[in-house]
């Protein structure tokens, strides 16, 4: 998560801006749990708990995976990791493979089925967000686009300067191929 550093001083009185900025910011935080929920009964409804989404997630970010690795980022213990794993590999989601060095090494790596949980729910935000950006006029799209790159370019410009904190510096869910997201979505 990205901590925005605030430079004004805590009693100073708001102004239509900060009005502006609280509004955005309430607004993209509610669009993002509505997304959140939607995502959460459509997995419920494959059998696949949000413990099984880290663990995919985890999987998919630093395949394949030990399972000492593995019980590290959930921080839960190697035997409790064990168990879920066998949960996981009971739904078909995951598989354990032995180092073939050193046989006590389990490795544990996401099956196909586990992969389309995933690319499922990529596919499925794309989706909605082509259905809304096509509901748009031209001109609508082109103000939104405009304004997104400007967001994300103010947000990196940000970052670099050392006004946003990064939070997840040792985030076991970071993937290095994959930009991260501006500010606090």
């Amino acid at each position: 998560m990205q901590t925005i550093v605030s430079t004004s001083p805590p009693d100073a009185a708001p102004s239509a801006q900060d009005a502006d900025t609280e509004s955005a910011v309430g607004e993209l935080l509610a669009l993002i749990a509505r997304e959140r929920a939607s995502h959460l009964r459509r997995w419920c409804r494959q059998d696949v708990s949000m413990t099984a989404i880290h663990v995919l997630l985890a999987i998919e970010a630093h395949s394949p995976l030990t399972m000492s690795r593995l019980a590290e980022i959930l921080d839960v213990a190697v035997s409790n990791a064990t168990g879920i794993v066998t949960r996981m590999e009971e739904r078909g989601l995951v598989q354990r493979m032995h180092d073939e060095a050193d046989r006590r090494v389990v490795f544990v790596t996401s099956t196909e089925r586990g992969r389309r949980v995933l690319e499922d729910r990529e596919f499925m935000k794309a989706e909605q967000l082509r259905i809304v950006l096509g509901a748009m006029t031209a001109r609508q799209r082109g103000t939104f686009v405009q304004a997104l790159r400007e967001f994300i370019a103010t947000a990196e410009r940000l970052r670099a300067e050392g006004s946003l904190v990064d939070d997840d510096v040792d985030d076991p869910f970071a993937r290095p191929d994959v930009p991260p997201i501006p500010a606090t979505i």
